[in-house]
């Protein structure tokens, strides 16, 4: 499980690094606004990630008891939670995203700030759609099908178990 845990990681950093190279075409302003939402928006989705990884602790200890219905009950559980976190964070950050990158930066060019904002919304609108992801990955690498997260779709059919442990991904 720890390869799955660096390589999203990796990615996580990857594409912060993809978002800063894009804007490098567009200015220096727009860089550096990216390199100030950057920092936060990794800190968030790191804590999110963080969350998840616990939850499929969770969930794998009542898969190996032979437990399904209460890591079925861990699974919502860890669901609802990570995504109610991430909605707090989000509307959070939304309603106060002035305030914090002031307070984080401090006092900064208003070029910087302006550019800075954009970028910023974007991430707080990406942290419930990303709790929900990993949320997901976290169950699949439970039940050792990491290999197809696309399988969450089809296994949504009424009263079939989703997982070959009797997971029920109803949630």
């Amino acid at each position: 499980m720890l390869i799955p845990i660096l390589i999203e990681q990796i990615m996580i950093v990857a594409i912060s690094v993809a978002d800063t190279a894009m804007a490098a075409f567009v200015g220096e302003t727009a860089v550096a606004g990216i390199s100030l939402v950057t920092t936060v928006d990794t800190l968030v989705k790191t804590q999110i990630s963080a969350l998840a990884i616990g939850g499929s602790i969770a969930i794998s200890q009542y898969i190996g008891k032979d437990e399904p219905d209460n890591g079925s009950t861990a699974m919502k559980m860890v669901y609802y939670s990570i995504l109610f976190v991430a909605l707090v964070v989000g509307l959070s950050l939304f309603t106060f995203r002035k305030e914090f990158l002031t307070l984080i930066v401090g006092n900064v060019e208003p070029a910087v700030m302006k550019n800075a904002q954009p970028y910023f919304l974007l991430s707080v609108f990406s942290y419930p759609f990303f709790a929900v992801y990993l949320c997901c990955v976290s169950v699949f690498s439970c039940n050792g099908q990491q290999q197809s997260i696309h399988g969450l779709f089809y296994c949504n059919d009424g009263d079939e178990p989703c997982y070959k442990d009797n997971l029920n991904l109803h949630i």
